[in-house]
């Protein structure tokens, strides 16, 4: 049995560059709405009804704009070796992000005979378990491209 070679690189059909940022920007709205407009509008609707959420506007404004700049730069560098340490920094951040949010995530309501705690960080630590195995992904594909380089591109982006 012969080993599997893939065709020559140049058989490829990669997309441009511009194509890749094109595609990378229509993809940049979706994940605005993902990553600021759900948290932006659950903490305006807790907060209309008295729950003010231990969340500051600017940090998941800055978490937001990161992951979202990321996971642009993640489609646009895929066809190159530079896919592997972007999706490195994309988990990195997506993991510090859950776990800043596993961190503050304590609600107190104050009622009239005292007061009422409640503790929900488990939900983000348990979500923190997607991007520890995209982290393991990423690597896996750096230490990949790096021994072998084209070898994504027989399934990535078929002749």
């Amino acid at each position: 049995m012969t080993p599997y070679r893939p065709p020559p690189p140049t058989s490829y059909r990669l997309p441009s560059m511009y194509g890749r940022a094109a595609v990378g920007m229509l993809l940049a709205v979706p994940y605005l709405l993902l990553y600021l407009g759900i948290p932006f509008a659950g903490l305006t609707y807790f907060e209309s009804k008295g729950l003010p959420l231990p969340y500051p506007i600017d940090t998941l404004l800055g978490f937001g704009l990161a992951l979202t700049a990321l996971a642009v730069a993640r489609y646009v560098t895929k066809p190159t070796r530079a896919f592997g340490p972007v999706s490195i920094v994309h988990a990195g951040v997506m993991l510090a992000y859950l776990l800043w949010l596993a961190a503050n995530s304590t609600l107190t309501v104050s009622l009239a005979g005292g007061t009422f705690t409640l503790t929900y960080g488990m939900i983000f630590l348990a979500a923190a378990f997607a991007p520890l195995l995209g982290l393991a992904a990423a690597l896996a594909t750096t230490v990949e491209d790096a021994a072998r380089p084209a070898e994504r591109y027989p399934f990535d982006f078929p002749a």
